[in-house]
């Protein structure tokens, strides 16, 4: 008997929260920062090289999904996608040039702060996520040496995040837009970070 009116009240509770619950879709780019560990790869000749780790910025965008059935809670689900390729010289005059991606998929609960009379609303959240990085490397030695070579590899990562944001609603509209820094830290790897800004636009229903 217990069971039941514990699955009642859950069902009840999931049907009042689904019936007055705001959704949202939307895009976001902005400016990510990746920072990654040094990884040695074999060379051309067959040595090792070793690629220094850095943090690189460059442009990212990607999608959101969020979901308010709380005035002061939220939830959000969000994938970005970062993409940033470079070329260095390294000793012996070889050159390297290095492309990474990171595809990121993030859970983001958030608490919203209430401005009366305000139609921002300002927030901070966190959440988990799942990193999908992808490195390749490939090296152009001078002549007579060995033809150029190339080698890759991807990961895929566990962290944690945490976020702060507003978005801006107006009444009238059912268009919202915002602005949100996120910091993400990798578990795996410490020296591995994912550190934006993004701007987003959201249609909520």
């Amino acid at each position: 008997m217990k069971k039941t009116l514990v699955l009642i009240a859950i069902l009840t509770l999931a049907l009042w929260a689904t019936s007055h619950a705001i959704i949202g879709i939307g895009v976001r780019t902005g400016l990510g920062s990746y920072g990654t560990s040094d990884k040695t790869y074999k060379n051309a000749a067959g040595a090792d090289s070793i690629v220094a780790g850095a943090s690189e910025s460059g442009l990212l965008f990607g999608a959101h999904v969020d979901f308010t059935a709380l005035p002061m809670i939220g939830l959000e689900a969000s994938a970005t996608y970062w993409p940033k390729s470079k070329t260095v010289d390294v000793p012996v005059n070889t050159k390297v040039k290095t492309s990474y991606s990171v595809i990121s998929f993030d859970g983001t609960a958030k608490y919203k702060f209430s401005i009366p009379g305000s139609p921002i609303t300002p927030y901070i959240g966190a959440g988990p996520g799942l990193y999908l990085s992808k490195r390749k490397v490939e090296w152009t030695p001078p002549p007579p040496s060995p033809q150029p070579a190339s080698v890759e590899d991807s990961e895929t990562k566990l962290g944690i995040h945490g976020a702060v944001g507003a978005n801006l609603k107006l009444p009238t509209m059912p268009v919202s837009f915002g602005v949100q820094g996120k910091y993400s830290y990798i578990l795996s790897d410490p020296k591995s970070h994912l550190l934006s800004i993004v701007g987003l636009m959201t249609y909520n229903f």
